[in-house]
């Protein structure tokens, strides 16, 4: 990070309480307000205990399945009805509009042309579906029906994980929580962010699990177990951040197992899971070993709005999730609890698209919803 980065001051930092539930200016009674400032300059602000957000819906409009899913884990939105899913298992890209009575899908697992080793990232930009295959250091450009338009060179494998006005956000695997921002003309890499201070963020105190979103040139950086969100600027900079009340935990000796044990049936294609490759999984099972409370975080690109997935990590635990609605400039706004297990969401404005686990058939469900939030 530069020298730039480092001592930008953050002007307005919150604190969300998510025990119960929260927060912002929805009517709750404040208690004293705390301020304190770190060793940056950085201030941070805590707002004390609010009433409990109100409880939002969601109104099924269509749902969708196929017989040729695999493992379907990534779900992109561009305005409102066109949804696109990447299944990394068969190396297949989808676009589905019209309520799902369009459908387009292409690419395969090989080496030939069309194929990829897998898919490790995709996002909906300017009209182009853009993918990136495993451990390619480029990223193919389609419009929506699959026609290829051509490839960013960026020089390195990355995993890409949202677009903003003029952006595509990328993580990397060479750093927990290292953010790329990519020019989504050339390719080329503009800014990269390196994980915080091993201070700032001690191992034994917020794990290693890092999320990314990105909207209206924001880039929202969630830290799984604490719940603490960063929000940059396209320098890099912090402009704000956002800290949940509630503490983090350590993840029990069975949560690890069970996250372990699914981690590998997502990676193995049916292979046992021997002692040996247990060891060589240690990586994972260490930067799970601060509970991962948080599993995803997405950005609304008209509002800036933000949605945090709440549920159990790994497939341990019950098929129940809380979404918790947060506002750009951190008011919770409201949470609203599903019965089923949300693999990835996207959402638009109030429209939300959910790719979910079927409880009764264990298949992946992609479902188009509709936001209503109770007035504030």
């Amino acid at each position: 990070m530069n020298s730039r980065n480092r001592t930008s001051a953050v002007r307005a930092t919150w604190i969300l309480l998510i025990t119960g539930l929260v927060a912002g200016s929805c009517g709750g009674t404040e208690t004293d307000v705390v301020t304190r400032e770190t060793d940056e300059g950085l201030v941070v602000t805590n707002l004390g205990s609010m009433e409990v957000a109100p409880e939002g819906t969601l109104q099924l409009q269509w749902r969708y399945q196929s017989d040729e899913w695999v493992d379907p884990s990534d779900v992109e939105m561009e305005g409102t009805d066109l949804v696109a899913i990447a299944d990394p298992g068969a190396g297949r890209v989808y676009t589905i509009a019209s309520q799902g009575d369009q459908v387009r899908g292409w690419g395969r697992l090989g080496d030939g042309p069309g194929e990829w080793q897998g898919v490790s990232g995709m996002v909906l930009h300017a009209g182009e579906v853009l993918v990136q295959p495993t451990s390619a250091p480029y990223v193919e450009r389609f419009d929506a029906g699959g026609e290829r338009m051509g490839r960013l060179e960026v020089g390195e494998p990355v995993t890409l994980v949202g677009s903003s006005d003029s952006l595509l956000i990328a993580s990397s695997r060479s750093g927990p929580g290292r953010v790329i921002m990519i020019d989504p003309r050339q390719g080329t890499i503009l800014n990269e962010v390196r994980t915080a201070p091993i201070e700032r963020y001690p191992l034994d105190r917020y794990g290693s699990c890092w999320r990314l979103a990105a909207a209206q040139d924001r880039v929202y950086r969630l830290n799984c177990s604490a719940g603490r969100i960063e929000v940059l600027d396209p320098s890099g900079s912090r402009t704000a951040l956002f800290e949940m009340a509630d503490e983090p935990r350590a993840s029990t000796e069975e949560e690890l197992d069970a996250y372990i044990e699914r981690f590998w049936e997502s990676q193995s294609d049916g292979r046992p899971l021997d002692p040996i490759i247990r060891r060589q999984l240690d990586h994972v099972r260490e930067g799970a070993a601060i509970f991962p409370k948080y599993t995803a975080i997405r950005a609304d690109p008209r509002s800036g709005r933000m949605i945090l997935v709440e549920q159990p990590f790994g497939d341990h635990g019950s098929d129940d999730a809380t979404l918790h609605i947060v506002s750009p400039d951190g008011h919770h706004m409201s949470r609203i609890h599903t019965q089923s297990r949300i693999r990835d969401l996207a959402f638009v404005g109030d429209t939300i698209a959910m790719l979910v686990r079927d409880p009764a058939t264990g298949l992946a469900e992609l479902q188009l919803h509709l936001l209503q939030l109770e007035p504030r």
